[in-house]
């Protein structure tokens, strides 16, 4: 949709921040239904509720095409939204229960490059069908695309079993219901989880800033043609897609998680601030941003490895539920704050705010860990079962 907004502003007469309202919808609905779709995954299994998401997902989509109106986007985005939702819990879900911890980085690194393969190739793919057919079409196209992955899911998916969370000893089955319900909530808002939650919200909001508007910062800051733009999102999100295959190997082998996540997005900073500062040839911005993309992508399998590495036992849909909620909030906010600079003609401050977003997500991993190890420790107290299959690295739970 973002590789679409210069089209879609001109069709329907809106702004940038009306265009970003739609990206908003869109996350807010994500976001109010991730967690309970994750407990559906650990519940009954992560298959149908994946095929329905992708399902709901590609019909709103196609049936954007057809939109009469502004309004009429702005419902079937919210639709899209709630679609999406179920992607990380039953995706997460799946990958944790087929593979053992000790493959995890390389495991969610091949997932992650697949799904930034398809976003590097889908402002080019969807700018290019709108400029030979039109914006309906390629829009229609999209959503097709979608329904029939779901049919194949549907048909030659067979999903694992997942780990079941332990039941405590020695107590009666209410008791036992509640306590394990508590344990769940519990151990999802510990410090861990917390601060791996803070991370995806500023991180989220880097990466959605620049998913959403980049191409039209570089518009309005160089006076670069919509089709350039869109080449230049390309190759960063290829970037990223190479960069996670990378991130994989390291996450692996990496024994300080934090301090090699918060190296690669210190070069992202710098470089957000370079663009910022000088006006870049045509060339020079590929470049940049080709490496930019490299650095961001191979934080991802890092991150998703230490969500693992906390999620308590059976509860990895939850987990992944919850700190996911946070890439819905940075969706939430990044678009309306670099919409709103774009209508006040500020394309340079958007990539200065952009930096600071991902200090701020740097911030989160280099906070002291005595507070997270303080806070293990009281609900080890309270809940030893439960909490003992979240003590991993963490952000910051061990120092190594």
């Amino acid at each position: 949709m973002p590789a679409l907004f210069t089209v879609l502003s001109a069709v329907f007469n809106v702004n940038f921040v009306q265009l970003g309202l739609m990206m908003t919808v869109y996350s807010i609905a994500n976001a109010l239904c991730q967690i309970p779709c994750g407990v559906i995954v650990d519940r009954y299994g992560p298959k149908w509720i994946l095929v329905g998401g992708i399902f709901l997902n590609g019909i709103a989509f196609a049936g954007c095409a057809l939109a009469p109106n502004y309004a009429t986007l702005l419902v079937l985005m919210l639709i899209a939204g709630t679609g999406q939702a179920v992607f990380h819990p039953a995706d997460y879900a799946i990958l944790s229960a087929l593979f053992p911890k000790e493959r995890a980085g390389k495991t969610y690194a091949v997932h992650t490059f697949m799904g930034f393969s398809g976003g590097a190739a889908a402002p080019i793919i969807v700018a290019g069908l709108a400029s030979i057919f039109n914006w309906q079409v390629s829009l229609a196209v999209t959503g097709i695309i979608g329904i029939g992955v779901g049919l194949l899911i549907a048909v030659l998916m067979v999903a694992p079993e997942l780990e079941k969370a332990v039941p405590a000893p020695n107590r009666e089955r209410e008791q036992d219901s509640s306590q394990s319900w508590h344990a769940s909530v519990s151990s999802m808002l510990s410090p861990t989880l917390l601060l791996l939650f803070c991370f995806f919200v500023f991180s989220s909001m880097y990466m959605s800033g620049i998913r959403s508007f980049l191409p039209s910062t570089l518009t309005a800051l160089l006076s670069m043609s919509n089709g350039t733009a869109n080449a230049i999102l390309t190759a960063f999100m290829t970037a990223l897609a190479v960069g996670v295959l990378l991130g994989g190997v390291f996450a692996d082998r990496t024994a300080n998680q934090g301090r090699f996540i918060n190296g690669c997005m210190l070069i992202g900073v710098v470089l957000m601030i370079l663009i910022a500062l000088f006006r870049l040839p045509t060339w020079a911005l590929f470049l940049v941003l080709i490496v930019a993309g490299l650095a961001q992508g191979a934080v991802s399998p890092s991150r998703d490895k230490m969500v693992r590495e906390a999620a308590p036992q059976g509860s990895a849909g939850k987990s992944f539920a919850f700190v996911s909620v946070g890439l819905s909030v940075g969706g939430i906010v990044a678009p309306l704050v670099l919409g709103a600079l774009l209508d006040q003609n500020e394309a340079a401050l958007v990539f200065w705010v952009l930096a600071i977003f991902s200090v701020v997500a740097m911030v989160t991993v280099l906070l002291p860990g005595r507070a997270t190890r303080d806070g293990l420790a009281e609900e080890l107290k309270r809940s030893p079962d439960a909490v003992s299959a979240s003590k991993g690295p963490g952000i910051s739970t061990q120092r190594r």
